[in-house]
């Protein structure tokens, strides 16, 4: 939990210890993040605990608060376990709620949330005809009341796109950010504004002129604009997707009207630790490479060229909306694409397998045009 801008840790456990209120109490420490020592638990109190037994018990974060899954046989509840939740704000736990009919008539209990925000795991003996023995784990994608334990850090650069490549100016944009919940219909809007020269240092990509929180489970469309540039629209959809460690940090390159995008060096350093993160995205039944992927190749070409003994795979992938047939020899010939263009840049073919997956590896399982545009690509696989 952060607060005043520390780290703070607490331990919760489930102990039948002299000093409680029922038979098994829920109890919490705290550890001094100094001296990495843990406090004297403390009963988390009768707010939380019961006459009767509390256990499993899970923490979930929000910006200064926390919230606090377990579960209980106190009377009231779906079956013999079931699972609570409670926020703590300030130094007071509200009152426990029951999550409902998520419960079940038997024992449901360790309800824990996963990293990415999106689902929740819980182990029950309720009566399944797919269960597989006593206890089994369930997974559950996130109720929407819930999403208020992890807000989304949404952040980055506006960037001039028409700076040069070579200067190590990144020049930042006097831009607007307009950020609706929903559709641009939506009243329901937000604006922020970037500033403009903010950083000339070799670490500059790790600067931001905008950071905002946006509640997770919506999903938001983005439009950046600034004089004399072409606006820009992106979607962010935390409906489906939570950004690892609640982050999504986003360089937007606006480009000048009547102008000719520069593309930055998305791998400045050459480093391995690029490759498998480097994606060329194509348009539908197109083997054309895009001007806006050429830096990709660039920056796949320097990794090789770092590394003269490194062998690549170049795997090509495709949406779902042809035969399997079809999209296999398209797959193939985006793939052969991305091959021509590094062995054009010196780059031995031993050094360069290539192999299409047709719609066999998607990236999201679904039939949408986001679906399809994430799908349609080329990733690199190190042999």
């Amino acid at each position: 939990l952060k607060k005043n801008k520390k780290a703070e840790l607490f331990l919760a456990f489930s102990s039948n210890r002299p000093g409680g209120f029922g038979g098994d109490d829920i109890w919490i420490s705290k550890r001094d993040t100094e001296t990495d020592s843990w406090s004297h638990p403390k009963n988390a109190g009768s707010t939380i605990n019961s006459s009767y037994n509390e256990s499993t018990p899970s923490f979930s974060y929000n910006k200064n608060s926390m919230r606090i899954f377990f579960s209980s046989n106190r009377p009231g509840g779906f079956g013999y376990y079931d699972i609570y939740t409670s926020v703590r704000l300030g130094d007071k736990w509200e009152d426990p709620v029951n999550l409902g009919n998520l419960n079940s008539s038997r024992d449901d209990e360790c309800f824990k949330i996963s990293q990415n925000g999106r689902w929740a795991y819980f182990s029950s003996d309720r009566r399944n005809k797919k269960a597989k023995g006593d206890f089994d784990i369930y997974r559950i994608k996130l109720p929407l009341w819930l999403y208020d334990i992890s807000d989304i850090l949404f952040t980055g650069q506006i960037l001039d796109g028409s700076f040069e490549a070579s200067s190590k100016e990144v020049l930042g944009l006097d831009a607007t950010i307009h950020i609706y919940q929903g559709d641009y219909k939506s009243a329901n809007k937000r604006l922020l504004t970037t500033s403009s020269i903010f950083s000339t240092s070799k670490n500059s990509d790790l600067i931001n002129n905008f950071r905002i929180a946006l509640p997770a489970g919506v999903r938001y469309r983005v439009l950046v604009s600034a004089p004399g540039f072409i606006p820009q629209e992106i979607e962010l959809d935390y409906e489906r997707e939570r950004p690892s460690g609640g982050i999504d940090r986003r360089i937007i390159i606006l480009k000048k009207k009547g102008a000719a995008l520069l593309l930055p060096d998305i791998c400045p350093e050459a480093e391995l630790s690029c490759l498998d993160k480097i994606k060329i995205y194509f348009e539908s039944n197109q083997v054309k490479i895009k001007k806006s992927e050429t830096n990709k190749i660039e920056a796949i070409f320097k990794i090789l060229q770092k590394m003269p003994t490194l062998r690549i795979l170049i795997a090509g992938h495709t949406d779902t909306t042809n035969t399997f047939e079809y999209n296999k020899k398209l797959s193939v010939q985006r793939a052969q694409a991305i091959q021509k263009a590094l062995l054009n840049k010196g780059i031995k073919l031993s050094r360069l397998e290539l192999r299409g997956y047709s719609f066999e590896q998607p990236v999201l399982k679904e039939k949408s045009n986001k679906a399809h545009k994430l799908n349609r690509r080329v990733e690199f696989i190190k042999l």
